[in-house]
């Protein structure tokens, strides 16, 4: 039950959908569209984002505003059975980006970004076999990061900005408390994180007009609730002897009190490099290492002891689940051709591992290796304002999970497979 709290109030375990574990990469309609590689292009305002070196080339202020709806669907079957559930959310994830340039000489810049890297909607169908791991999970997780640029040459430019991570969680699960399917409760858990920080630095070096590289870094954080609130609603029929392990009398209605839990936010470490063979055409690959490895055990700490759905009978004022993910990798590849002078077709993919080891993978959580088919148009309207269009399908691999004896994951036996359709829409304005 915490497990899945933590996850949730983590705030980034968009595992459902668009990335490994709970990273969301849908920060950029024109990145999104070929393959999610952004670290080395010629950039835009999302350069904030994908290597804020990037932004000392801009040469013009510019605001750029978009996002996507993910239409997911996760089926499992539980080991030993042939019944299948599933799970359908349908998720926004958007971004906001201002980057301001005095005049095209000037070799400082400046800017904002909102974008929402970790989130996630799961919601599956009522009664269905796993309710008392999760029944409905809601996150979202905003990072605001003011950022600064600097060209020092022609060729070469610095950056780095300060990212401020807030969020919430909204848990829902029916746990059976006896594990006799008679003595349930519902429980919501709701929670807003802390604010807390992490930092992004970039390079990046364009040689010469046929080609360029950019380095990136976003340092790790952490995801924190600390005071919020979780209720149990007692269903009928609930005897008085577990309401009392609640400090609840036998006539009561439902029970509540307070939850602290974090988990880790990733660090990223991004190499791109991009070449121009022709005036019309980018071709860009990126390989991302992402930190997965800290993050060992989901733990729930709670003001008031409630009942131990692993002791029946007893209490207890903590729970901890095992987790133990691994560092992975990201590859993206990514094409863009000037069809016109203003319109510009785009392509890529993006091979993406899962950190979630076998026997670990959750119902909140169901991570496989991921391949993502992308592709999309930008068109320039005017010389000032243009349009960027994205569609992504994203296939993650059918996968077994048989949760290991002696280890406490929360996580059921069964079979887990995963895809979804993500179209999305962006604008940017620059003068």
């Amino acid at each position: 039950m915490k497990k899945i709290l933590l996850l949730s109030l983590m705030t980034l375990c968009s595992q459902f959908a668009f990335a490994n574990g709970y990273q969301v990469l849908l920060q950029g309609n024109k990145e999104v569209a070929m393959g999610n590689a952004g670290v080395a292009v010629k950039p835009t305002a999302s350069a904030i984002f994908f290597n804020p070196g990037a932004l000392g080339f801009l040469d013009r202020t510019e605001i750029q505003v978009g996002g996507s709806m993910v239409f997911g669907r996760t089926n499992f079957v539980e080991t030993g059975s042939f019944d299948e559930y599933e799970a359908r959310p349908v998720i926004p994830a958007g971004y906001l980006y201002f980057a301001f340039s005095k005049d095209s000489a000037s070799r400082l810049k400046a800017g904002l970004a909102v974008t929402t890297p970790f989130g996630s909607l799961v919601e599956y169908e009522d009664d269905w076999v796993g309710q008392d791991k999760v029944q409905r999970l809601f996150l979202a997780n905003i990072n605001i990061q003011p950022t600064l640029s600097y060209r020092i040459s022609d060729k070469l430019s610095i950056g780095a900005g300060l990212g401020i991570n807030i969020g919430e969680v909204e848990l829902e699960r029916r746990s059976d408390l006896n594990l006799n399917n008679t003595d349930r409760t519902i429980t919501n858990f709701v929670g807003k994180s802390s604010p807390t920080y992490n930092f992004n630095v970039g390079i990046y070096y364009q040689p010469t007009k046929d080609f360029s590289i950019g380095v990136s870094y976003r340092s790790a954080s952490e995801a924190k609730v600390e005071d919020g609130d979780v209720t149990f609603d007692f269903e009928d029929g609930l005897s008085g002897t577990v309401k009392s392990l609640f400090g609840a009398g036998p006539t009561a209605e439902s029970a509540s009190t307070k939850f602290d839990a974090s988990i880790p936010l990733p660090s990223a470490f991004t190499i791109g490099i991009a070449a121009y063979p022709t005036d019309r055409l980018t071709m860009a690959f990126d390989v991302a290492f992402v930190g997965w490895s800290d993050y060992e055990a989901l733990t729930f700490d709670y003001e008031d002891a409630i009942p131990n759905d692993q002791a029946p009978g007893t209490t207890t004022n903590q729970t901890s689940f095992a987790r133990n993910f691994q560092n992975s990798t990201v590859i993206h590849l990514g094409l863009e051709y000037m069809i016109t002078d203003k319109l510009a077709g785009r392509a890529g993919f993006y091979y993406d591992e899962t950190p979630v080891l076998s026997g670990f993978m959750t119902p909140e959580t169901p991570d496989s290796p991921a391949k993502g088919y992308t592709a999309g148009l930008g068109y320039d309207v005017s010389d000032k304002f243009a349009l960027d269009v994205s569609f992504l399908f994203l296939d993650k691999a059918e996968r077994k999970n048989e949760v290991p004896v002696g280890v406490n994951t929360n996580g059921l036996s069964g079979t887990y497979k995963t895809n979804a359709l993500i179209p999305g829409i962006g604008v940017r304005y620059r003068w």
